[in-house]
């Protein structure tokens, strides 16, 4: 499923999902150090 899903959305180099994983804010750039909603530095980057 998450191959069929990176073929349709994108290449699996470049398809991924960014979040604080304190309050679950998904977040635009995998550059951030802090969640822009709570603070906190708990970032973590998801690749499909």
């Amino acid at each position: 499923m998450i191959r069929l899903l990176t073929r349709l959305f994108g290449r699996p180099d470049t398809a991924s999902i960014v979040e604080c994983r304190r309050c679950g804010t998904t977040l635009e750039s995998g550059d951030v150090d802090r969640c822009s909603e709570c603070g906190s530095s708990e970032i973590v980057t998801y690749r499909l």
